[in-house]
């Protein structure tokens, strides 16, 4: 019996670029859908008109899109996400989008101040970001979240999700990952880091910051403990944790010592 595709949505700034490096590497290409590169739209034209045959290749799709992806499946399927502390990730979305011509947001954020960018009803993606992928409520126009969304998000997690994993405990993430799809990946270089600044924001700023997350920082303390609790169902936990931490040092040492080379030698 074939195993079910694995629907892995990325929220934006969560170490989805830095998971999909793993993924690339567990998957052969052609059982990859890279909705990040396809765009959302196309993704789902592609899967209602693609053949089954083309389809049940596929083993996992990634990207950012909404729970729901699964009602276009012929097979079986899991989801997958990593979630983010809310505040830092939209704080580090917001400077993303500035700085990058190619980014989400980039045409609002480059033209408008933290606040305005936190303020704009247009932008419903920093809205309660995180518990809209995760409830599938994309659509819900920006302000009207309600704690039925939240409920729902938890309950898809509980019904349908494998994994979850917390950007800020990647190692420990990969953990489980590894023990729920007897994966074997030990090592990894981050990608796509927002390079850090300070920021010093009033007191309105943070509020608007907290209104804006106020459902997806109770996602995330929800996440946490269940982070925890699959954590500690690893054996040899600890062992694993010091394999990945060497194979991770290991090798991000030896592709700075290729790089170079190969750039030299293999032109």
């Amino acid at each position: 019996m074939s195993e079910p595709i694995i629907i892995s949505i990325h929220n934006y700034k969560s170490a989805g670029v830095t998971f999909y490096s793993i993924i690339d590497r567990q998957f052969k290409k052609d059982e990859i859908l890279n909705s990040d590169l396809l765009g959302m739209d196309d993704t789902y034209l592609m899967l209602s008109q693609a053949d089954e045959k083309i389809i049940n290749k596929i083993k996992i799709i990634h990207g950012h899109f909404p729970f729901g992806l699964d009602r276009l499946l012929p097979q079986k399927s899991t989801y997958i996400t990593f979630l983010r502390n809310p505040i830092e990730r939209l704080i580090s979305d917001y400077y993303y989008c500035k700085d990058f011509a190619l980014a989400h947001n980039h045409s609002y954020a480059s033209t408008m101040s933290f606040k305005e960018y936190l303020s704009c009803s247009d932008i419903l993606n920093i809205d309660n970001g995180q518990t809209r992928f995760v409830a599938g409520g994309e659509n819900v126009p920006y302000g009207d979240n309600s704690i039925e969304m939240l409920n729902r998000a938890i309950e898809n997690i509980e019904k349908r999700f494998s994994f979850v994993g917390i950007t800020e405990k990647f190692d420990e993430s990969l953990l489980i990952a590894n023990a729920v799809f007897s994966w074997n990946q030990y090592y990894y270089t981050s990608k796509n880091i927002t390079s850090s600044k300070s920021y010093d924001f009033d007191e309105e700023t943070w509020e608007l910051l907290r209104k804006r997350n106020f459902l997806d920082l109770q996602l995330y303390e929800y996440a946490l403990k269940k982070h925890a609790g699959d954590l500690k169902k690893i054996p040899y936990v600890k062992l694993k944790m010091i394999l990945l931490k060497t194979l991770k040092s290991l090798f991000v040492v030896t592709k700075s010592i290729y790089a170079p080379v190969k750039k030299r030698f293999f032109r």
